[in-house]
């Protein structure tokens, strides 16, 4: 099994370094660790570790261009990891969240049961509670677990098998929000696809901050919104499409 960490950051090193120790504190190191940069005037000296894929996005300007050039770049260089796409398995962390040690490790343990994906439970701090509070872990998840809201799987406790989220078609770089929403749809449409619940909160999603795309109510929020309705409204029954 090949893990690959991925994390998309845009010029906020302070959190990037949480992020990247939580990493480093795994119990369980990811194989390879991919950093993706919005510009190249973002990329640190301090950050050039050997262990460190660090490129630029060549794709949309958005958290997910920013994964789905990471894809590619494991693509690339494919031959070079010795990658197999049914035995490699990506991670993905936002640059403001980080993982508790056993993250990559609990995760890699479900993994060889044979499910294309595992769910681990998140712990959020926003400004009404930063202090920080768990989320519920879904017990069952299917495409309709999405259409109206997120049953908690989001960026940073996405762990999925490469093959699976190439098949899938990666993240939509179309939408302006509500994108692990749409992947997660996608994902659960696929013919038996099987996932495993990972029943502690070892996520942790750091949401204090204003100005975020998801902030409800925020512009982008609402055209993202409006765009998955539209996308995914075949979907929904009237009930669905209501709420």
């Amino acid at each position: 099994m090949t893990i690959i960490a991925i994390i998309p950051t845009h010029n906020r090193p302070g959190k990037l370094r949480r992020a990247l120790d939580s990493v480093s504190a795994q119990t369980h190191e990811p194989d390879h660790l991919i950093i993706v940069h919005e510009s190249g005037d973002e990329s640190p000296q301090s950050l050039s570790e050997n262990r460190f894929h660090i490129t630029v996005n060549l794709r949309t300007k958005s958290l997910s261009g920013a994964i789905n050039h990471a894809i590619d770049e494991i693509i690339l260089h494919r031959h070079a990891w010795g990658i197999a796409a049914e035995d490699t398995w990506l991670a993905l962390l936002d640059d403001d969240d980080w993982w508790e040690p056993s993250y990559i490790e609990k995760c890699g343990e479900l993994a060889e049961s044979g499910v294309q994906q595992v769910v681990s439970g998140l712990i959020r701090y926003d400004s009404a509670k930063p202090d920080g509070f768990p989320l519920s872990i879904p017990d069952n998840l299917d495409v309709s677990s999405f259409l109206v809201e997120n049953p908690h799987i989001q960026g940073s406790n996405l762990f999925v098998r490469l093959d699976t989220f190439l098949e899938a078609g990666g993240f939509d770089e179309s939408l302006y929000s509500c994108t692990d929403r749409d992947v997660c749809i996608r994902l659960f449409e696929r013919p038996e696809h099987q996932w495993a619940r990972l029943d502690e909160h070892l996520v942790h999603h750091d949401a204090r901050d204003s100005g975020r795309i998801s902030d409800p109510g925020s512009p982008r929020k609402i055209m993202g919104l409006r765009k998955f309705a539209t996308k995914h409204q075949f979907r929904m029954d009237d009930d669905t499409w209501g709420d």
